[in-house]
């Protein structure tokens, strides 16, 4: 899916991944921030964020 993302990316697309949380806590908005931001911010996709490309 990374690949997928990254061609849309790279032909000009604005990609937004929305982060879908199950439980207590279904709702709430867990980041709002820049990219750099969201590779801090401890959540699932900034974790993987982390780890993955740009």
């Amino acid at each position: 899916m990374n690949g997928l993302l990254l061609q849309l990316r790279d032909k000009g697309n604005t990609v937004l991944v929305v982060e879908h949380k199950l439980g207590p806590r279904a709702g709430e908005v867990v980041f709002e921030g820049t990219v750099q931001g969201l590779r801090r911010s401890g959540t699932l996709t900034g974790r993987h964020r982390t780890t993955g490309p740009c």
